[in-house]
């Protein structure tokens, strides 16, 4: 075989073996979200406020009551209300009544699912992407509780 029949059709088997996956990066910036832990580390009690958009919709919004830490346990609760099509995830938090810090979860993630966790710092919060899923499922939640 000459080298251009060899890289003719070492090229077409190639394309022909991508072509299934690269369907999924065609848009990089959804995911799936599993969950949202919210965590204080925070020596006192504090209150978290969530929302998740995907896209455009506001499908969790929840507000959550923190026991202090004392440095052997966090002070930690998760949150799964919107089920599991996948989309472009935006986390929004807020610590005490405060301004929110958001950030968009799912753009740039090395994985198709992803968790954030939301974490009140002593001067404020912070948002963090984990790239890989929740061993729980995701689905209805108690509209009341937010969990």
């Amino acid at each position: 075989m000459n080298r251009r029949r060899l890289l003719a059709t070492t090229g077409l088997g190639l394309g022909s073996l991508s072509a299934g996956c690269l369907s999924r990066f065609t848009d990089a910036s959804e995911g799936q979200l599993s969950e949202v832990t919210v965590l204080n580390s925070a020596p006192g009690p504090r209150t978290v406020s969530v929302r998740v958009h995907r896209g455009d919709e506001l499908v969790h919004e929840s507000t959550h009551e923190l026991k202090g830490s004392d440095h052997a346990m966090v002070s930690a609760t998760a949150v799964e209300c919107w089920g599991e099509e996948p989309g472009e995830f935006v986390v929004a938090a807020r610590l005490d009544g405060g301004d929110w810090t958001e950030r968009n979860v799912t753009d740039g993630a090395e994985a198709d699912c992803v968790e954030a966790h939301v974490s009140a710092e002593r001067d404020g919060v912070t948002i963090a992407r984990v790239d890989r899923c929740a061993s729980s499922e995701t689905g209805e939640c108690d509209t009341e509780t937010g969990q």
